[in-house]
């Protein structure tokens, strides 16, 4: 037999050659993983314990301190990735926001760690564009297109977090593009508490309802956070929104009930801590509906036949039985009618009965076209005398009917050629109109920007006559240099003498000399606004006269302050307006006081303008989660605008 010592012997060689081959290639493997995930890496938070419980932040990091912190990370990871052949931000810089959310919770605790929406303005000069940003464990990311595409500074409004409504600490301001992660800082706003109880007992109620007053209804922005305490724990109710002027008037209306008691109207007070609500046992109303029109939806409503008057309604269809709950005790009256309440609606059919709670009161109600017939309609002809000197072919009129007897709205638009000429110098239009409703008509004739008003009460001729025009040539100069100012627009519209008749408002367009104006207008006396688009808007009367004239305009030098409020390199509330600051001349310059608190945007500054040159106060009242700041006095020049740039810090 042969020896099998060599076989074995290759065979082991050959064993341990792969075992070799195997350890190199998953060494070199574990190796090169470690390279990208060290490159790759994202950089540490600054504060990573806050992100494991907001208890665990003692106190807010300030704005800047953060940032400088960001900004040292981020460059020492970007150099240590290139130095790896590596990139450390995944797009190029100014493609995209990066941020963080710092979030200020009721008991002053920041989390780190929020998920929500944001709600921000991008601007572009003076033109704002919203949009809203998502955000998940505390960070967001906004690529720079779409409503940010070309956008020169981005502004955080507020926020919803487990819907409730969150503020900017400071409406914080960033120019763009930003090359460095942004932090915005929020505050939750504070819940509005509602303790309801019985108005006889004054025990407290549980199972409490609330709803949206019906003026809010279709009002889109921002609402506070109520807390309903009961009987047995407070219940948070979602977050609703509140247009801005509410907001800054600082009032919303609710509606709010518990079961077996009626509907309450209730005032929130953004401002308060809240507030008692006392409800009182409220009943239903059954009614039995028949005699329906056919395919006609129609509104089934309920009154107070004293007090409060309306109480609710519904919108129904067909005959049948309908049940409306939460009513405050009383005589109250059914009605079945086309149209809501607030409109003047005909009725075609009611009952009325006393409503006792705990005993639903059962009504009938049979609806009776006849009982809601129309008002009069008139068969009527308008004639319209216009004057030769307006040298116009055709006449377009176009009526509204603003209020009529019997609630239902119409319109019409018609329009007559050439028309006929009269021997007076005139220029007739006839209008006839069939089956037009009665009421108070408000006419308009665009093509001369005229427009009148008539009460139709009667079948017949209406006669309407057009005053006389008058042309001007208005030229607007620059007080301070003579020259033709650029960028203004002038429009014009007529002082009304009485209610029904006057002049609609009519832009005008500038003839090929600069600073020149030509436009038709009525007889007598007119306003002129004139806007520039760096010193707002100016009025002044003048007087029409028959043909032609010309009239000059001398508009004022742009002069007064650029404010700022800069916390480090943020602008502070520049947009909002319960922030607006005083500006006041001084006593020794010839000063009376205030002549100043409004002013427009110009950036991230605002533009206050003064009449006169001279010494002025600029104050600038109390912001929220910042100390006050002294009043700053300044020296405004013919013709100037003052920078002012004013820094704030937050309270401790």
């Amino acid at each position: 037999m042969p020896p099998e010592l060599p076989v074995n012997r290759a065979a082991w060689i050959f064993l341990l050659l792969l075992l070799a081959i195997s350890a190199c290639v998953v060494w070199i493997s574990t190796s090169g993983d470690h390279q990208v995930d060290s490159a790759s890496k994202p950089p540490a938070a600054p504060s990573e314990q806050a992100r494991e419980g907001p208890s665990e932040l003692s106190a807010p990091v300030s704005s800047s301190e953060a940032a400088e912190e960001r900004v040292s990370v981020e460059t020492a990871t970007a150099e240590a990735a290139e130095a790896d052949g590596a990139t450390a931000l995944a797009e190029p810089v100014g493609t995209a926001l990066r941020g963080r959310v710092e979030l200020e919770l009721d008991d002053g605790s920041i989390s780190t760690t929020a998920t929500g929406r944001l709600d921000v303005n991008f601007w572009t000069g003076n033109r704002g564009q919203s949009s809203e940003v998502e955000v998940a464990d505390g960070a967001f990311e906004l690529p720079l297109g779409g409503d940010a595409a070309g956008a020169d500074r981005i502004e955080l409004r507020s926020g919803n977090f487990d819907e409730l409504l969150a503020m900017a600490i400071e409406d914080q301001d960033y120019q763009l593009p930003a090359d460095r992660e942004l932090v915005f800082r929020l505050r939750l706003v504070q819940p509005f508490l509602l303790e309801v109880r019985d108005a006889a007992t004054g025990v407290p109620l549980a199972g409490v309802d609330i709803a949206e007053g019906e003026e809010y209804r279709s009002h889109p922005g921002l609402r506070p956070r109520l807390i309903v305490q009961g009987a047995v724990s407070p219940v948070r109710v979602p977050q609703v929104d509140l247009p801005a002027w509410e907001r800054a008037a600082g009032r919303s209306n609710w509606l709010v009930r518990a079961d077996g008691y009626a509907w309450e109207p209730v005032g929130v007070d953004i401002a308060g801590a809240g507030r008692v609500v006392e409800l009182v046992p409220g009943g239903e109303v059954v009614v039995d509906v028949t005699g329906m029109p056919a395919q006609e939806r129609l509104y089934l409503a309920v009154y107070a036949d004293t007090g409060a008057g309306f109480l609710t309604e519904e919108l129904i269809r067909g005959d049948g039985r309908h049940r409306l709950s939460g009513l405050k005790a009383g005589s109250v009256s059914a009605r079945v009618q086309r149209g809501e309440w607030f409109t003047s609606p005909r009725v075609f059919g009611s009952a009325q009965g006393q409503l006792v709670p705990g005993m639903p009161l059962q009504l009938e109600v049979i609806v009776d076209a006849a009982a809601g017939e129309e008002a009069p309609r008139f068969d009527f002809a308008l004639q319209v005398d216009v004057p030769a000197a307006w040298a116009r072919s055709e006449l377009r009129v176009s009526g509204e009917l603003i209020d009529s007897p019997s609630g239902e709205e119409s319109d019409w638009d018609l329009t007559s050629s050439d028309g006929d000429e009269l021997n007076s110098g005139l220029r007739r239009f006839s209008f006839e109109l069939e089956q037009e409703l009665g009421g108070d008509w408000f006419l308009e004739f665009p093509s001369l920007g005229w427009r009148s008003g008539i009460v139709v009460d009667h079948s017949g001729l209406y006669s309407i006559h057009a005053p006389e025009p008058g042309t001007v040539l208005l030229e607007v100069v620059d007080e301070l240099t003579g020259a033709a100012p650029e960028g203004v627009g002038v429009s014009w519209y007529s002082v009304y003498t009485g209610p029904s008749d006057g002049w609609s408002h009519e832009s005008t367009e500038a003839l090929d000399e600069p600073g020149q104006y030509r436009f038709v207008a009525p007889v007598g006396e007119i306003a002129i606004s004139v806007f520039a688009a760096d010193r707002g808007f100016d009025l002044e009367h003048f007087t029409v006269v028959p043909g032609e004239q010309r009239l000059e305009y001398r508009l004022p030098p742009r002069q007064g302050i650029r404010l700022r409020a800069l916390h480090g390199e943020v602008v502070v509330n520049p947009t909002d307006w319960s922030w607006i600051p005083k500006l006041e001349r001084l006593p020794d310059d010839g000063g009376d006081g205030d002549v100043g608190g409004a002013g427009y945007m110009e950036g991230a500054a605002l533009a206050m303008l003064v009449d006169e040159p001279g010494r002025f106060r600029v104050t600038i009242p109390d912001i929220n989660g910042y100390k006050p700041v002294e009043p700053v006095e300044v020296q405004i020049a013919l013709g100037e605008m003052v920078d002012v740039d004013i820094q704030v810090e937050p309270k401790d």
